[in-house]
């Protein structure tokens, strides 16, 4: 069973979150001078990354962000959960940064962008000579009913690829949900429960269709009233205990 893990190999994502909460007047906002622009892409930090193999460094790099005032630096091995403090703070004319690598140890990193009216975040890990990986554990795809039977051949080749990536593969159907429906809900947590019992290795979920969402909480988390209350919460479903 293959891999598509390589040696030296290094794999990037970003996620972004956003806690600006503008509710203001036009004609203080015309007269305001503390606001600044922003783009999507300053919602992320989209990490580059180098490796020097006979040094024995990797160097990241990342875009410059005019609103910025401080990047904040926290690595972690993989096997842990949690970062613990920053181990270096870059001022905001500051976009790259370096480290060194061990033999045969993945480590996590993380880049926290404050531009003080809002936080960006980028995570990436980097590794040299990484044991070869090739197997991950199982993974439970599940379909929407309503298009199982439609996506056959498309399904066939999907889990031919996940399995060639070294994962054990089930896959199994899910009711459709157009609304909220907590009935449908706690079905498709039940399936997921019972593979969880079936399979303990189990580790990953991929949802296809209309699959029931699960909302959860009591608030607005941008500030505007006209939609407080519970927001999708697909990690329900990842909650195994």
């Amino acid at each position: 069973m293959k891999t598509a893990i390589l040696q030296n190999t290094i794999y990037t994502y970003t996620k972004a979150v956003a806690i600006t909460c503008i509710s203001i007047l036009f004609i203080i906002i015309l007269a305001s001078n503390q606001l600044h622009s922003q783009s999507v892409k300053d919602m992320g930090i989209n990490i580059r990354a180098k490796l020097d193999t006979i040094n024995r460094r990797v160097t990241f790099n990342w875009d410059s962000d005019s609103n910025t005032y401080n990047y904040y630096i926290y690595k972690k091995k993989t096997s842990d959960s949690l970062f613990g403090n920053y181990v270096e703070i870059l001022t905001n004319d500051i976009t790259q940064w370096s480290d060194t690598l061990l033999d045969n140890q993945e480590i996590e990193y993380k880049i926290e962008k404050d531009a003080g009216i809002y936080y960006a975040y980028g995570y990436i890990i980097a590794g040299l000579n990484i044991k070869e990986k090739d197997y991950y554990g199982t993974v439970l795809i599940l379909v929407d009913s309503t298009i199982y039977s439609s996506i056959g051949a498309e399904l066939s080749i999907f889990v031919n690829n996940i399995i060639g990536d070294g994962w054990r593969v089930i896959v199994k159907q899910a009711p459709r949900a157009e609304t909220f429906d907590s009935a449908k809900v706690q079905i498709t947590k039940g399936i997921i429960m019972d593979t969880y019992k079936e399979s303990k290795d189990l580790t990953s979920l991929i949802l296809l269709g209309r699959i029931a969402v699960p909302y959860s909480g009591n608030f607005a988390v941008d500030g505007h009233d006209d939609h407080f209350g519970a927001w999708p919460t697909d990690l329900y479903y990842a909650e195994l205990n």
